[in-house]
């Protein structure tokens, strides 16, 4: 059994999906945009609406090419699930860690369940209005920012803001006094903690290389990461 390990993402919010499709990938490129080489457009949900979407725009990278038994393939899905989520956070949209997971029918039959239930299918219609309220709410706001006159108004008021040496040194203090305090400490951990993270997983995706060009030194792994490209210098298998 060959399988690859691929992510899809949407050239619109950037998410990231990872799956595995079992074929043979002999010559095919490492990255690309639209289907895989062989029609494949991924089997999650949130990478279909990519395509439906985004259509030929949607970029996909194959991360890893699996020869073994089912155990070694869906043992690699999960791995680079659990990499994706931590390196890309939410914009990991994959909701099950990887493996066999559920079928599509599966699938359905579950959220079909959860409809039916009084309670839980309320709960679920709340959630989703709040958040297409919230989706609308924000493509108004791109919109009204994205204004000539708005940005001129916000880009003028920014630079005076900003000019003012006192305001300045006021907004330093501030800053410094916050960093003393149990919540500004409590922050610095997080953060510090979510970059160390991210250090981990750059590291560990390494191996997910494929053989070829790819392992010259300086090879860019994942470039689509919204400012924060991935590289492996000498790295060898």
């Amino acid at each position: 059994m060959t399988a690859i390990i691929y992510a899809f993402r949407s050239p619109g919010s950037g998410a990231v999906y990872i799956g595995k499709h079992q074929c043979d990938p002999e010559g095919w490129p490492r990255r690309g945009s639209g289907k895989l080489p062989d029609g494949y457009r991924g089997s999650g949900v949130a990478v279909r609406n990519f395509h439906l979407r985004h259509g030929d725009r949607v970029q996909w990278r194959i991360l890893a090419t699996v020869t073994g038994g089912r155990d070694a393939v869906n043992a690699a899905e999960r791995r680079a699930i659990r990499l994706a989520r931590a390196l890309f956070g939410r914009a990991c949209v994959n909701r099950q860690d990887g493996g066999d997971g559920f079928t599509s029918e599966a699938a359905k039959a579950v959220a079909t369940a959860a409809w039916a239930d009084q309670e839980k299918g309320a709960r679920m219609r709340a959630a989703q209005g709040k958040a297409s309220r919230v989706a609308q709410n924000r493509e108004n706001g791109k919109r009204q920012m994205a204004a000539p006159e708005v940005r001129a108004k916000h880009s003028a008021f920014m630079h005076g803001h900003m000019a003012d040496p006192g305001r300045r040194k006021h907004q330093s203090e501030l800053m410094k006094a916050h960093a003393q305090t149990p919540e500004g400490k409590s922050q610095r951990a997080r953060a510090s903690a979510i970059g160390h993270r991210k250090r981990r997983a750059r590291k560990s995706l390494a191996p997910f290389l494929r053989s070829g060009t790819a392992l010259t030194s300086g090879a860019t792994l994942w470039p689509f990461h919204p400012g924060s490209p991935i590289t492996v210098t000498g790295y060898e298998p």
